[in-house]
């Protein structure tokens, strides 16, 4: 029998998340580490929330306009 082990750092796990809750997470994060830190996990972790948002609402425009386009 073969056993393989899963680094936890590089597991991906898919969430189904709605706009609010990004906003939500972003807020609350930006809260903990104000203009001027220098905290570098808040930060990495609000700008990846940022793309994130941001690339969900260039999907659901670009949806959008393909049903307005039909």
């Amino acid at each position: 029998m073969k056993k393989s082990y899963v680094e936890q750092s590089s597991l991906e796990v898919n969430l189904i998340i709605d706009l609010g809750e990004i906003n939500e997470l972003i807020r609350s994060l930006s809260d903990l580490a104000p203009e001027g830190s220098n905290n570098y996990r808040i930060t990495t972790m609000l700008g990846k929330l940022k793309s994130v948002k941001r690339e969900a609402v260039q999907d659901a425009v670009a949806l959008f306009e393909n049903m307005m386009d039909d």
